[in-house]
Order: C-alpha cells, then sequence, then structure tokens
C-alpha cells in the first residue's frame, strides 16, 4: 500500500479528534516529513532505489496544508509556562529594586536581597536547576590553568547535576567569565 497525503490526513484527524494529542501529532508529522523528504532526496539514491524494490518512488506526503499549524506560542501546562523575555526582565528588576528598597530603609535584609537578586541571575545565566543552584559553592568557579589564554575566561562546575534514575549526580563543566 503507498502512503498518500489522504492517509497522512486521515492518520492526523484520528490521533487529534480521538485522543486529543495535538502537540505530539505535530512531532509525528515533522518526523514523516523529515523522512519523506530524506527518501525523495536525490543525493541520497532511495528513489530508484525504491522503484526498482517496488515498482514505485517515494513520495512527500507531509505538506503544508495538512499538517498542524503552531495556534500558541506555548501548549503545556499554562502554570508551568516560561517567562516571556519581558516578564523576565521585570522579574530581575523587582529583585534589584528589593535591594535598592532594602538599602535605603537601612534595615536588615539588604545582604539576603542581593544575595536573592544575584542567584536568580545566577541560575538565569547558566540555566541551572533547583538542586544544582542550592549546592553551588564558590570553589565551582574558577580560570581554568592549563589554558590562560582564555584571561578572565573560566569554568563553572556543575558537582550536583540531575541524575538518571539510580545514577549518582551528574557532573559537568560550562565556560564561564569569572
Amino acid at each position: 500500500m503507498q502512503w498518500t497525503s489522504a492517509h497522512m490526513d486521515e492518520w492526523s484527524t484520528s490521533l487529534t479528534g480521538e485522543k486529543h494529542l495535538a502537540p505530539t501529532v505535530r512531532g509525528y508529522q515533522g518526523d514523516v516529513r523529515l523522512f519523506t523528504e530524506f527518501l525523495i532526496d536525490a543525493r541520497y539514491g532511495w528513489g530508484p532505489a525504491c522503484a526498482e524494490a517496488f515498482g514505485t518512488h517515494p513520495v512527500a506526503i507531509a505538506h503544508e496544508w495538512n499538517i498542524l499549524p503552531h495556534l500558541q506560542d506555548y501548549e503545556g501546562d499554562p502554570e508551568a509556562r516560561p517567562f516571556t523575555r519581558e516578564e523576565l526582565q521585570r522579574f530581575l528588576d523587582y529583585a534589584d529594586d528589593q535591594v535598592d528598597r532594602a538599602v535605603k530603609s537601612q534595615r536588615r535584609g539588604a545582604l539576603a536581597a542581593y544575595r536573592d537578586a544575584t542567584l536568580l541571575k545566577v541560575i538565569y545565566g547558566w540555566g541551572l536547576r533547583r538542586t544544582e543552584a542550592s549546592k553551588l559553592d564558590a570553589v565551582d568557579f574558577g580560570r581554568n590553568s592549563k589554558a590562560p589564554w582564555f584571561g578572565r575566561y573560566g569554568t563553572r562546575n556543575v558537582r550536583y547535576g540531575k541524575a538518571k534514575k539510580g545514577q549518582p549526580p551528574w557532573r559537568r563543566t560550562q565556560p564561564s567569565a569569572v
């Protein structure tokens, strides 16, 4: 049986209509599109090979008109949606404002506000997880003594990265300006 665009439509409709899997279906459709593009690309020679073996050649079946469009920027849980750039900037500005407010009031808490604002920027800047950030220490930042030509650029070590089930924490090193 040769798959056609009609089969693609039918398959997509069954997955979205019956199982409500729009983001998953879009991924499936992308996989089918990429695979068929690979098959019909003349550089790989699959067209003649398929014609010889099956008596027909591969065709593209996923097109702009039969795949699901992205209707929203974020389709996951609305409560887990990432900040937009503007929201993130407002959030970090608010953390900086809390430091200024604490310093101007000359009460306790300025150092804690400064720590929190700095930690939020570190988490964002290096893409750290909660546990990675909580176990971060000053010794995790440093220059690479074996590469002095990098100047002020060094490394940041994550000693307690996310572990796979049953495995120890994953360690990694990230380039960093120190």
